[in-house]
């Protein structure tokens, strides 16, 4: 291991966020695909999952988009790509076969470099929406029509957002590797899949007006094997732009 790069941010919802926790069922005037939220406050989150697989999704859609038509729309598993290298290979997609150039082998091996933790509410925007909203509330319901086109029918679709305006704190964490250029896996690699998200949406809805995000107050810190093995101080903190 070179180093690695640790980057904390806050994500701004400029629009209602609905990352759904699944239903089992559905019960009569009940609220249609409930947000995801933490079984001990009750309090929505963006779990690293959702962020890591939409950012991966617009990143290999951006520079591979031609090798995903051919595979169907599977990930990217070549581990010369970058979105292999960055957000990584699965075990199940590790071809058998080996292959005659022991470097590319080896690397097909290598751990992912890329670490997305959970997004939690930041403190100071929870007690923010609790104080419009009211004690232990956190998110909003946006109810919508399902047309049938015969007969012009609208049925309702009530649907759990987080509201407009709510920041969550996360971070990301870039292990960089002998042979590994930052540059790749920062400016051409992390940095644009962020810059993608802001473009595009995060979460169900976001054709029809969901998911808008914004990262802010965005900071960068270095950690080589030193820190980790006492010999080097906390480093200290860059604020970085995308």
């Amino acid at each position: 291991m070179l180093k690695k790069i640790i980057i904390k941010y806050e994500l701004i919802c400029i629009s209602g966020l609905a990352i759904g926790a699944g239903n089992s069922g559905f019960e009569i005037g009940g609220v249609d695909n409930p947000v995801i939220k933490d079984p001990l406050t009750n309090e929505p989150y963006i779990p690293g999952s959702s962020l890591k697989g939409k950012m991966r999704s617009l990143y290999e859609w951006e520079f591979n988009s031609e090798k995903l038509i051919e595979n169907g729309g599977e990930v990217i598993s070549d581990p010369n790509e970058t979105a292999a290298k960055l957000f990584g290979i699965g075990a199940s997609k590790v071809k058998d076969k080996k292959s005659e150039d022991s470097k590319d082998e080896k690397l097909k091996y290598r751990p992912t470099r890329l670490i997305v933790r959970d997004a939690f509410l930041k403190k100071e925007s929870k007690a923010e929406i609790q104080q419009k909203l009211g004690e232990g509330i956190f998110t909003e319901i946006k109810t919508e029509n399902k047309i049938y086109r015969l007969t012009s029918t609208a049925v309702p679709r009530p649907i759990e957002r987080v509201p407009r305006g709510a920041i969550f704190e996360g971070s990301f964490i870039v292990t960089l590797y002998d042979g590994d250029e930052e540059s790749e896996f920062l400016e051409n690699g992390l940095f644009e899949a962020m810059r993608l998200l802001e473009e595009n949406y995060l979460g169900a809805g976001g054709t029809r007006g969901s998911g808008k995000v914004k990262f802010q107050n965005i900071f960068k810190t270095i950690r080589t094997s030193k820190y980790y093995k006492g010999e080097e101080k906390e480093p200290e903190w860059e604020k970085i732009t995308l």
